[in-house]
């Protein structure tokens, strides 16, 4: 199922992000091809996209400017605990990066990429990727909100699909002289390795396994009930979910469409 973009197709391919490539042996049948194919489903807000967001517009602002080290300007209104994590992630990029001098390169990866040899746009996050002065490229994956940290940054799946995208855009060359960096910007932990044609080797097949992995388990797209049942976006339709319908909430909304209601989340919320 890996060969390349059927001219012929009429719409858009469907989408995998570094969630599904991750969840793809385990997640719900049902979810993951609703994920896969764009269903519609509840519009919850993107809290992680808000503060990343903000975040990468005041970042690139920043290189911009050449004032990575001075002060940022951060547009918008957010919430007081997103406030405190941007200081927390500016901090720690200003003290892991400053000491470098590079330029912002734009690739256009804020859309899904469509990539040869791939039935599906590969989507997701790529966060900053930046040329120093010897002309070798740089990508600054990022965390923000204080993942485990990776013992082998080339095995990230955010990495991995980032890596096939680059290359799609730059050429295999250059991705392979990359300079590869995931950084927690919550404790300033930072993982760094060279690409190197064994890495992209290894982005690329992990990447269509996981493809070749959703395609297989979404052509039986059963409801399998379990613990994502709570995070679930599309419940109208599931058998799980009689009666459900599809609420709408906007990105930037601070509360979901659907809240949902155990005695430690309502402890937690009148605390």
């Amino acid at each position: 199922m890996t060969g390349d973009p059927d001219p012929s197709r009429s719409g858009p391919l469907p989408k995998v992000t570094p969630f599904l490539l991750r969840r793809a042996d385990d997640l719900c049948a049902r979810r993951l091809d609703h994920e896969f194919r764009g269903e519609p489903g509840n519009a919850d807000p993107v809290h992680r996209g808000r503060l990343r967001d903000a975040f990468l517009a005041a970042a690139l602002d920043a290189h911009e400017r050449d004032a990575v080290l001075g002060p940022w300007r951060v547009a918008g209104r957010r919430t007081p605990e997103e406030n405190a994590a941007l200081e927390q992630a500016i901090h720690w990029y200003r003290h892991l990066f400053g000491d470098r001098s590079v330029r912002v390169v734009e690739l256009g990866l804020d859309r899904p990429t469509e990539a040869a040899g791939f039935t599906a746009r590969l989507g997701g996050w790529v966060d900053l990727v930046v040329v120093g002065d010897d002309g070798v490229h740089e990508l600054r994956q990022f965390d923000l909100w204080a993942g485990d940290a990776p013992d082998d940054v080339l095995t990230h799946p955010a990495v991995r699909s980032a890596l096939v995208r680059i290359a799609a855009r730059l050429g295999d060359p250059a991705t392979e002289s990359m300079l590869v960096s995931w950084t927690d910007l919550l404790r300033g932990v930072r993982r760094e390795a060279r690409c190197g044609a064994a890495g992209l080797a290894a982005a690329r097949a992990a990447v269509h396994a996981g493809v070749d992995l959703v395609v297989a388990r979404t052509a039986h797209p059963g409801a399998e009930p379990g613990a994502d049942c709570a995070t679930c976006r599309f419940r109208k339709g599931c058998p799980e979910f009689p009666g459900a319908k599809t609420v709408r909430a906007g990105r930037r909304d601070p509360l979901p469409g659907v809240l949902t209601v155990t005695p430690t989340a309502l402890e937690s919320w009148t605390r």
